[in-house]
């Protein structure tokens, strides 16, 4: 980003001791400083005259070092640089010819640097910041250019489209920060508030650049902890050097003025001193300065700056403001203080610690059972994960300290390969949308190209989960569960059907006995359930042919009819109670079955015994089990053991047993099944 640069170029040590001559080189957005450090410089030395020349440096550095010699080849004496990193051009040269240099820093960087100290202190190494002022972008720029921290620097206005970008942000920043006037914090927390902003509100960091700290509202925050930074009232009480921080006080403007009491002071102890200074004719890389001289300065500079370190500090070639903050942190409901920053470093204050920020991972997740899925909480209705997956990555945050989201994968399940692309738990872990996956993913040589994996704590450690088969307590009904429920429903509805079936023919058939009375007289429509005749009838009618041709018989009837409908329903039913036996034969048969094969298989394990002691006799302990493999337990009972010679001999055999130790491994399990 080529930006033009400015330089003020001070001949504050003439040989005219009545006329300074100032040279001012600067870009457009630094005019207001200029122009005010220049007021505030013939504030100070009113008895003396002074001429100033206002240069505009071209935005091609190439060009700079012609114009910067050129505007000195009038004379000068000392060199002040109000660029907001330094003019390189104007620091090779002073540094090459010995000349006296002085880098003003009127940037934000005051609030930056009491940023960067307490992130720091939290092993914070990136930070994403939003302004309040556009201007401040490019002087957090040139003051983070050549610094090893990560920043991204935004100054748009919170609302939904910057809250998205900030949240799509991956890896997650390890802060946040506002950098704000007290009147401008309060809109700006508000926005991220209502954009659900600070989730992690421990790593947000809000900057005060003013002394109205007063007026922020505290109150926004309810659960949130965020850490509030702003500058000590005493600074404004000292630059202003008033016994109240005026309403209108700019930090600029008083530390300009500061420094042009400086300068004077610092023009007239070299005047004192008499110091030598090259002839006015200045020419660059021919002209220059004595050593002696140049150390002289700088040790009075330093004398000056020391009696002023409440307001002013010096640090390499560059002056700046003292800067003397506050760091507040939600503690139990309140802002609390919990360190200071004096004279470049942050203390806690006693009884506080600075914590460093917890680490966050965003955990990839999807639906296997058992290993993870999702249960609604009763109380709240909220669904949240559970499962071996879930409760391993719970006790693994616990042990390395971490705090951790699940995120279910937006397209796909485990991941497959679409047209060169992976969706899934493994696209989101390629493309950084998650830190961690902990699944049921199977390892293959194509994720692998993509992803890295552990050793599966499943397959390779011999894991096997169990799924407890529920005890169901005992009902009358529990002869009901040899059938599935759909199988009793489909029953059920077999008999209604077939109800309303006969109750429909009764009724609308021509051929019934309702609708066909004369063909049915009236002792056939009734059943005389006294004295059972009812089935003296019934027998009459189908067992006695003379008793039969009393009613109409329905055998030459064509269609479905009453009599034949009745026959589907006693078949129907007669098929239900054969299928119940034979289900009932086939219980009892494999129930039998698994009986005779256990002590087969009982013996068959005797078959891997070692080949030297299968001519041990054992018919003395006929019925009892022997522990091979652990012949020699200590005592538990008792004070003496006396053991049988049966079990010596078979320690002796035992010594010469050799077991091969991959036969010690866990057998190798089934690849664990696809769930969707």
């Amino acid at each position: 980003m080529a930006k033009v640069q400015k330089i003020t170029v001070s001949e504050m040590f003439s040989e005219i001791d009545s006329l300074y001559e100032e040279l001012t080189l600067h870009q457009p957005d630094q005019a207001a400083e200029v122009k005010y450090f220049e007021n505030a410089f013939l504030k100070v030395n009113k008895d003396e005259e002074i001429a100033f020349l206002d240069v505009l440096l071209n935005e091609d550095e190439s060009g700079h070092y012609k114009q910067i010699c050129d505007a000195l080849s009038t004379g000068f004496s000392l060199i002040l640089d109000f660029a907001w990193s330094g003019t390189e051009v104007a620091q090779d040269l002073t540094s090459n010819m010995s000349l006296p240099y002085l880098h003003v820093d009127v940037s934000v960087a005051p609030f930056l640097v009491l940023l960067d100290s307490y992130l720091d202190s939290r092993n914070s190494t990136d930070v994403v910041v939003v302004f309040d002022k556009e201007e401040y972008i490019d002087q957090s720029l040139y003051y983070w250019l050549d610094s090893v921290r990560l920043r991204l620097v935004m100054a748009d206005a919170l609302n939904r489209s910057t809250a998205s970008k900030i949240e799509s942000i991956r890896p997650i920043p390890h802060s946040f920060a506002i950098v704000a006037s007290a009147k401008n914090m309060n809109k700006l927390v508000s926005q991220a508030l209502n954009e659900d902003l600070m989730s992690l509100s421990d790593r947000w960091n809000l900057v005060f650049t003013d002394f109205e700290t007063g007026i922020f509202d505290k109150s926004l925050f309810q659960n949130q902890t965020p850490s509030l930074m702003y500058l000590k009232p005493e600074l404004c009480l000292d630059l202003s050097i008033q016994s109240r921080c005026p309403s209108n006080f700019v930090l600029n403007e008083q530390f300009l003025y500061w420094l042009a009491w400086g300068l004077s002071r610092l023009a007239k102890m070299a005047a004192e001193e008499s110091l030598e200074f090259p002839e006015k004719e200045f020419q660059c890389g021919k002209t220059t300065f004595s050593e002696d001289t140049k150390e002289r300065l700088g040790d009075m500079l330093d004398s000056i700056i020391a009696d002023n370190s409440n307001v002013l500090s010096l640090t390499g070639r560059s002056v700046k403001v003292s800067v003397r903050g506050n760091v507040e942190k939600m503690i139990n409901g309140s802002f609390q203080t919990i360190a200071q920053y004096t004279n470049g470093k942050l203390t806690p204050e006693p009884g506080k610690q600075i914590d460093p920020i917890r680490a966050f991972y965003r955990i990839g997740i999807t639906h296997a059972i058992p290993w993870s899925f999702k249960v609604q909480n009763p109380q709240t209705g909220e669904f949240y994960w559970t499962g071996y997956c879930a409760d391993f990555a719970q006790k693994i945050s616990e042990v390395m300290n971490f705090d951790y989201v699940f995120v279910e994968p937006a397209t796909g399940t485990f991941g497959e390969k679409v047209n060169g692309t992976w969706d899934g738990i493994v696209g989101d872990l390629a493309v950084g949308e998650t830190d961690i996956a902990i699944t049921a993913v199977i390892m293959t040589a194509d994720k692998e190209e993509v992803i890295d994996f552990v050793a599966p704590y499943y397959e390779q450690t011999g894991i096997t989960i169990v799924m407890r088969k529920p005890v169901r307590k005992t009902s009358l009904f529990k002869f009901m569960t040899v059938l599935k429920l759909e199988v009793w429903l489909s029953i059920v509805g077999a008999l209604i059907v077939t109800g309303f079936m006969i109750w429909f023919l009764d009724k609308y058939s021509p051929y019934s006995a309702r609708n066909n009375r004369k063909a049915y007289p009236y002792p056939c429509r009734i059943l005389d359930l006294q004295k059972d005749r009812f089935f003296e009838q019934l027998q009459a009618k189908y067992w006695n042919d003379s008793a039969k041709g009393d009613c109409p018989s329905t055998d030459d009837n064509e269609g479905i009819t009453l009599e034949s409908l009745g026959g589907v329903f006693i078949a129907t039913l007669f098929g239900l109670a054969l299928a119940m036996i034979t289900l009932a034969g086939e219980v009892l048969y494999y129930r039998r079955k698994r009986k005779k094969i256990k002590p087969k298989k009982r013996k068959a394990k005797s078959k891997n015994l070692p080949l030297n002691t299968a001519g041990l006799k054992l018919s003395k302990l006929d019925g009892q089990s022997v522990d091979m493999f652990n012949v020699n337990k200590t005592v538990t009972i008792g004070t003496t053991f006396k053991p049988v010679n049966l079990k010596e001999n078979l320690t002796k055999e035992m010594e010469t047993v050799h077991i091969s130790h991959i036969s010690l491994y866990p057998k190798a399990r089934n690849r664990i099944p696809r769930v969707e």
